[in-house]
């Protein structure tokens, strides 16, 4: 029972051991890339002419 305990932390220990090396080496990007943003897209909406705004009835007022 203490050596399948044993084997399991060590596979653990191994596993995290594996993200940090990972993480301290960092990913390599193309030649004149400076940063990598990813966005994800929670919820898509039609635009019903060019130059639509996102903001809502309110969002843009201004002087106040």
């Amino acid at each position: 029972m203490l050596e399948n305990l044993a084997r399991k932390v060590d596979l653990i220990e191994a596993y995290f051991e594996e993200k940090v090396e990972k993480q301290k080496a960092g990913d390599e990007l193309p030649p004149g890339v400076i940063k990598l943003v990813e966005v994800y897209v929670a919820i898509k909406r039609k635009l019903s002419e060019a130059g639509d705004k996102m903001a809502g009835p309110h969002g843009a007022e201004q002087g106040r």
